[in-house]
């Protein structure tokens, strides 16, 4: 029954991907992965974005709005990922 609920609920894209489970348990499993990443790929993601924080920096050329759109799109990044700064941190970085 629990199989039954989960391939009724998930999206086309996945359901291709884990109809052909056995299990309730590994279908989860499987989704969990699909949806939020395996850990090493969400070390690699933070890793990526904190190297991304660490050298931020206006490019030759961009205009003061176009610094500030591509910092918030990178702090919205962090805070997606529950890795959050101060907002003195991002005051000074910025």
């Amino acid at each position: 029954m629990a199989k039954t609920y989960l391939l009724q609920t998930i999206p086309n894209d996945i359901y291709i991907l884990i109809d052909s489970m056995e299990t309730a348990k590994e279908m989860w499993d499987e989704i969990k992965k699909l949806m939020i990443g395996t850990d090493l790929g969400i070390k690699t993601k933070k890793a990526n974005i904190l190297t991304a924080y660490d050298g931020f920096k206006a490019l030759p050329g961009e205009a003061l709005h176009e610094t500030y759109n591509r910092f918030v799109q990178l702090i919205n990044e962090m805070r997606k990922i529950k890795v959050v700064k101060s907002n003195m941190e991002m005051n000074i970085r910025f």
